[in-house]
């Protein structure tokens, strides 16, 4: 394989790494400790807050499985560029 296509792949596999990580460590925090935290207060504000911050955090989740597939699939198409030497 080409060095140029070696860096593009471990380069983009990091970058998609990072945000994956970075996403369910948010998710964790709003998930299991805010949210919860949230309800038990037993306010009626902090109630709907939560459930709305729940929504939220599954539009988001969703929002960042598309923006993921999205990048694969381009950055997939961007590497016809940078074939190696073919093996014909």
């Amino acid at each position: 394989m080409d060095p140029a296509r070696i860096k593009a792949v471990r380069t983009f596999t990091t970058g998609l790494c990072i945000r994956i990580i970075a996403a369910m460590i948010v998710l964790f925090v709003v998930v299991r400790i805010a949210i919860p935290y949230m309800v038990d207060a037993h306010n009626d504000a902090l109630f709907v807050g939560a459930v709305v911050l729940g929504l939220a955090s599954l539009l988001a989740a969703g929002w960042l499985g598309l923006s993921l597939w999205l990048s694969v699939s381009r950055f997939r198409r961007s590497l016809n560029g940078l074939e190696g030497p073919s093996s014909s």
